[in-house]
């Protein structure tokens, strides 16, 4: 019954139960690059560092920071 319950309020808390929303606390999605002040190049550049969780609005450059 503990087992229950805590798995219950793990997914409580991990969706906000009662926000009406059903994503969960951790899930922000992707930002655009310019919101970490990142540069969008091309993928193939072999000196990108790239941003996780970014994107750009042409789909073959990747958010880097250098």
């Amino acid at each position: 019954m503990r087992l229950a319950y805590l798995l219950l309020l793990l997914v409580a808390v991990l969706f906000q139960a009662g926000s009406g929303s059903a994503e969960p606390i951790f899930f922000y999605g992707r930002q655009p690059c310019s919101y970490y002040d990142g540069v969008c190049r091309d993928k193939s550049d072999v000196n990108c560092k790239y941003i996780a969780f970014t994107y750009c609005e042409n789909p073959n450059q990747r958010c880097c920071y250098y």
